[in-house]
């Protein structure tokens, strides 16, 4: 799918070879995928990091699953491709999210899709009811 900044795909470890965060990417996601159930409607949700290669741009692509049918992909946040090597996701339990936030009285309605950048800022996002808000983290 695109958004008139070209086809949007799955970035993968041949994409990011010769990187310096390269090393930093372990375990079988390698920080460019996360599961979670990121609208709070019971199924099962993916996240992966895409590249729109006509635009040069990066992307956080989640997938919302359906009832019925394919799932329902959303770029919820994109910027210029030079960020993408130090980019990471990860999907951040339900019951988890008021630490991670930093907010002891955050309620969440479903897992937050955490997106971070190596050794530097981190900004979660969560499910309001209609859409994913970005949460920034202080560090």
């Amino acid at each position: 799918a695109g958004d008139g900044q070209g086809a949007w795909r799955p970035v993968t470890l041949a994409d990011l070879a010769g990187t310096p965060d390269l090393a930093r990417r372990t375990g079988p996601d390698h920080a460019l995928h996360a599961r979670g159930d990121f609208n709070g409607d019971g199924r099962a949700d993916d996240a992966v990091i895409v590249r729109a290669g006509a635009a040069d741009r990066y992307g956080v692509q989640v997938c919302f699953a359906q009832a019925r049918g394919p799932c329902r992909p959303t770029i919820v946040t994109s910027g210029p491709a030079a960020h993408i090597a130090t980019l990471g996701i990860r999907a951040v339990p339900r019951a988890a999210l008021a630490a991670e936030l930093r907010q002891p009285r955050f309620v969440a309605r479903a897992d937050g899709l955490d997106v971070f950048a190596f050794e530097a800022s981190s900004t979660i996002y969560t499910w309001d009811g209609r859409r994913m808000v970005p949460r920034p983290v202080a560090d």
